[in-house]
Formats: C-alpha cells, sequence, structure tokens
C-alpha cells in the first residue's frame, strides 16, 4: 500500500480545519492542534536529551506502526556497527541510510535542535526538532493545508 500524502494526513487527522467553519473556528482549530503538536514534541525532545546525555550523541527513534513499541534512543555508536555491518554485507542501500544517519548525528547542533528518526513500515525519515519552537514545521503544514 502507498504512503499517504501530507495533505491525505492532515484530511485524515484535522478535518476541522479543511471543513465550511468560520475563519475563526479555523484559526482556533490550528493553535489548538499545533499547541497539542507543542507537547508531544516537547515529551520527544526530553527523551532525546535523556538518551544523549546518557549514551552520547544519537538519534530518538520513534516507531510509527501498529506494533511499536516505545521510542529508543540509538546511540551514534551503535549506528555505527550497522554502518559497518551493511557495508561488509554489501547492503548498499542500507549503508547510505546509516552514512546519511551519521552525517546528521555530526551536523545537528544539539542546543538548537533534536534529532528523531520517525520509523514505519516502509521507511524511515529524519526529523530535527527545533529547541526555540518544536511544532513550527506543523503550525506551517496547518496554514497551508487550511488555506
Amino acid at each position: 500500500m502507498p504512503r499517504p500524502t501530507k495533505i491525505e494526513l492532515l484530511s485524515r487527522f484535522f478535518p476541522e480545519i479543511r471543513s465550511k467553519s468560520s475563519k475563526a473556528d479555523k484559526e482556533a482549530a490550528i493553535a489548538y492542534n499545533t499547541l497539542a503538536a507543542e507537547v508531544i514534541l516537547a515529551d520527544q525532545l526530553r527523551l532525546y536529551d535523556n538518551g544523549r546525555a546518557k549514551h552520547g550523541p544519537g538519534v530518538l527513534c520513534v516507531r510509527l506502526h501498529n506494533e511499536a513499541a516505545e521510542s529508543v534512543y540509538l546511540p551514534l555508536r551503535d549506528i555505527q556497527i550497522d554502518l559497518d555491518t551493511a557495508r561488509s554485507q554489501g547492503h548498499s542501500a542500507m549503508e547510505t541510510f546509516f552514512k546519511d544517519l551519521v552525517a546528521e548525528i555530526g551536523r545537528i547542533n544539539p542546543d538548537k535542535a533534536g534529532l528523531v528518526l520517525l520509523v514505519d513500515k516502509s521507511s524511515a525519515q529524519l526529523f530535527p526538532i527545533d529547541r526555540e519552537y518544536p511544532a513550527r514545521t506543523i503550525e506551517a503544514l496547518l496554514q497551508e493545508f487550511s488555506a
């Protein structure tokens, strides 16, 4: 099954923003949903910070599928082991993925952002969470979606 587009996901989770409601109602829905997202992202930053303090540089892995367990912190040293394994076994796609992940961990400034790896059954995507305003990206998406 193909992955849903951002618009399909937004339509599914925030139908009130696209409804024929008033501009004030849409603005209130955006504000409320942005605040809810901010609370969730702040918690993800807390988990990232706890993992980083305990294990050093790495990424918070958030599983987005139905059978998902808790989010786990993946330290850079473990990701490097996976990179070396992928390289030695000739898995070029996995090698590239882990090389990119290692590079992004090296680039991220943990004082300005936390790094989350969103994983579902078909892919993984890096998502930096801005410390100054964690829900900035989501708010922008909701604003665009409401137009």
